[in-house]
């Protein structure tokens, strides 16, 4: 698993994706996602440009997974890899940074991803016990996953769920040793795990991550 690389998570990076399996309208959700300011229609070949970070949360809440598998096509490098087309060539490029408008990832995303990583100090593959309480029902749910792993989760959205996870939840860490015997923690990739986390979100995560 990649390291933290606070750097490198605020370098600018070019995702480029052929045959998008979404629509502008449809992201995070076929029903309930959001909506990016810029129209493209599903199966178009859609280029975007953000800090990695951004380009992290984007894949991880956006991006179609089916078991194993990524299903997306798409290439990531670094700005200094990314050629630059001449005007003429009129390539439409998209920019995740919330500060653009766009409305693909937006403030509170970035806020939750600082959060999660204690300011990007936290590693990727640290393990710890997490708390989930559904704001609108009080119930409570406890886990045990990756940093990585909790980031992918808290970015999905639930069945009929207009918000992702972590905007409709309180989320809290714990301290898995200490939890007493009798309290059910569920693994997040384990086969009782959430079902809007597949393993292959964090097969996705370190991809982005492994980008250069």
């Amino acid at each position: 698993m990649a390291s933290m690389d606070r750097r490198k998570l605020q370098s600018k990076f070019y995702l480029m994706v052929d045959h998008i399996s979404f629509a502008s309208t449809a992201i995070g959700a076929a029903t309930n996602g959001r909506t990016a300011a810029t129209a493209w229609a599903k199966d178009a070949n859609v280029v975007f440009v953000g800090e990695l970070r951004h380009i992290l949360i984007f894949a991880l809440m956006a991006f179609d997974i089916a078991a194993v598998a990524v299903n997306e096509q798409f290439r990531l490098v670094s700005e200094r890899k990314f050629q630059n087309l001449l005007a003429a060539n009129d390539l439409s490029i998209i920019d995740l940074d919330p500060t653009a408008g766009e409305g693909i990832v937006v403030d509170e995303d970035v806020l939750f991803l600082e959060n999660l990583t204690n300011n990007y100090r936290r590693e990727w593959d640290l393990v710890s016990g997490l708390i989930v309480e559904d704001d609108a029902l009080g119930t409570k749910e406890y886990f045990s996953g990756s940093t990585l792993a909790t980031l992918a989760y808290g970015l999905q959205y639930k069945t009929g769920g207009t918000v992702p996870i972590y905007a409709a939840t309180n989320f809290g860490f714990f301290d898995i040793s200490g939890a007493g015997n009798g309290l059910s923690v569920v693994d997040l990739l384990g086969p009782s795990g959430p079902v809007e986390l597949d393993k292959a979100h964090v097969t996705l995560g370190n991809l982005v991550l492994s980008a250069s």
